[in-house]
């Protein structure tokens, strides 16, 4: 949409007063908000209004939500509610979490050794972890793995 950045906050609804955006990716934003009516912060996620008419990009962002809802976790911010800006882009209402993301948390970390995050056998969609050649090398790694 012309005039609109990937900041731009002015199209939420008045029931919201911006803290601060947070972070702003490749197909939405994420933005600190205190309900006008009081209440504790909490954070909206809105798709980037450069994708508001993207069929695929608005369904993916309704199945997030929809995973989202099914989720409990500390790890994972609890979905409070969706909503649409007044020129239409989706919102999603996010509790407010405390702590880092995990590229600041990556920076703060610098290198870490592999065997930090050696913890068994690697079961993500299918995959296996590769098995290493019987070389003294792949022997002394394998040994520092577990």
């Amino acid at each position: 949409m012309a005039g609109f950045h990937s900041t731009d906050v002015s199209d939420l609804p008045p029931d919201f007063v911006v803290d601060e955006v947070l972070r702003s990716g490749g197909t939405a934003m994420l933005v600190r908000v205190r309900p006008r009516r009081g209440g504790s912060a909490v954070v909206l996620k809105i798709l980037l209004a450069a994708h508001m008419d993207v069929p695929d990009l608005r369904s993916r962002f309704e199945r997030e939500a929809e995973a989202l809802a099914l989720v409990r976790s500390p790890h994972v911010p609890e979905l409070r509610g969706t909503g649409f800006t007044t020129i239409g882009r989706p919102y999603l209402i996010l509790e407010a979490l405390d702590g880092r993301d995990l590229e600041d948390e990556l920076d703060a970390l610098g290198r870490l050794p592999v065997s930090r995050f050696d913890h068994g056998p690697l079961h993500v969609s299918g995959l296996r972890r590769p098995r290493l050649a019987d070389t003294s090398d792949s022997a002394r790694m394998r040994q520092e793995c577990r």
